[in-house]
């Protein structure tokens, strides 16, 4: 019997106050409300954390799951960071009592569902999710969270999320969607935004949007979507957003725009168009854009893919020149067109509009 009550009290012990076993990598201090336990091997959550702590980390250890009430009684803290841990568990309540937190950061764990568990959290700003096992995005999982401004749900598992399962969320500004496997964008996902200024959906699977998808975002003013796999952009994808600067379709399958597929932005300033499946673009879809548009339709990262037929891109060039159209690029190298025709960019000669 002394054994098996010697050994719950070692494991009781672990949890509260490890003994760091490399002390050049632990950090443990408790200094102007910041209390620090990281990479002590912590494989359940201390209990000895002062009541009166702000911020909280306990990043970088073994914790595996956050029970019921376990950070009740940090009624001030503002700031926790249990990222780079092993949790698979949350539960309803595990957030209970942290009705000052600002910013919780669960990145680099195991979690695979988020079901009812952030509900306590009613002033969180910032919820960081990245890295995790997450497959699938459901109605609650985000309710009552009004004062969400940055969510970041990149690299989980994500195939698929359910219509209007961020409801609800009228303060957030920024999304990110980074790294996921979803394969469709459609309408309800993302309508109700309507604070929304940022949404990434790069590195995805996506291979269509439906028209109408991003209505209701009024204040989105950049959405990324490079590294997907759209065959064209249709008309009505990018309908009713005002204030929409810019977007990213490099590296998807793009092989037709719509005539009228940029119809309606008068805010918009430029787009990334490079490494697609085209080799000219119609110059009808970039009518309706305004004046000046910054471009890019080569990257330097992707030497030879794609290149174009920049005999067809004429009414580009001549723009070029009325200084109408700009070129962005990185390092103050602009990112022209790579011709595969026998031509250079640079020299090529085009008629003068109505010869």
């Amino acid at each position: 019997m002394l054994i098996f009550f010697s050994v719950f009290v070692l494991q009781w012990l672990r949890g509260a106050s490890a003994a760091c076993t490399n002390q050049t990598s632990c950090k443990n201090e408790f200094s102007g409300g910041r209390f620090y336990r990281t990479h002590w091997g912590l494989v359940e959550v201390p209990r000895d954390i002062p009541p009166e702590a702000t911020e909280v980390s306990l990043q970088g250890n073994s914790i595996l799951v956050v029970p019921v009430q376990a950070f009740g009684h940090l009624s001030q803290c503002t700031d926790l960071d249990l990222s780079f841990n092993q949790i698979s568990v949350l539960h309803q309540g595990s957030f209970w009592g942290l009705g000052s937190l600002r910013q919780l950061k669960l990145g680099h764990n195991q979690i695979s569902t988020i079901n009812g568990v952030f509900g306590d959290l009613v002033s969180v700003v910032y919820l960081i999710i990245e890295h995790n096992k997450i497959a699938s995005v459901h109605q609650g999982m985000f309710d009552g969270l009004k004062t969400l401004q940055f969510l970041d749900l990149s690299s989980n598992q994500l195939t698929f999320i359910e219509i209007g399962s961020f409801n609800g969320l009228s303060s957030l500004s920024y999304m990110s969607l980074h790294n996921n496997s979803l394969t469709a964008i459609t309408i309800g996902m993302f309508n109700t935004l309507s604070s929304l200024q940022k949404l990434i959906l790069t590195f995805n699977h996506i291979s269509s949007i439906e028209p109408g998808s991003f209505i209701g975002l009024r204040n989105l003013d950049l959405v990324h979507l490079h590294f997907n796999r759209l065959p064209a952009v249709r008309s009505g994808v990018f309908a009713g957003l005002p204030l929409l600067e810019g977007f990213s379709l490099s590296n998807n399958q793009v092989a037709y725009i719509d005539p009228d597929a940029f119809h309606g932005l008068p805010s918009f300033l430029g787009m990334s168009l490079s490494a697609h499946a085209q080799t000219t673009l119609s110059p009808e879809p970039f009518l309706h854009l305004p004046r000046p548009l910054e471009l890019s339709v080569f990257d330097p990262a992707f030497p030879g893919y794609p290149e174009w037929n920049c005999s067809s891109l004429c009414w580009l060039k001549l723009e070029e020149l009325q200084g109408t159209v700009t070129w962005w690029g990185r390092n103050g190298v602009p990112n022209k067109p790579g011709c595969l025709d026998g031509v250079d960019w640079d020299t090529l000669q085009c008629p003068e509009p109505g010869q």
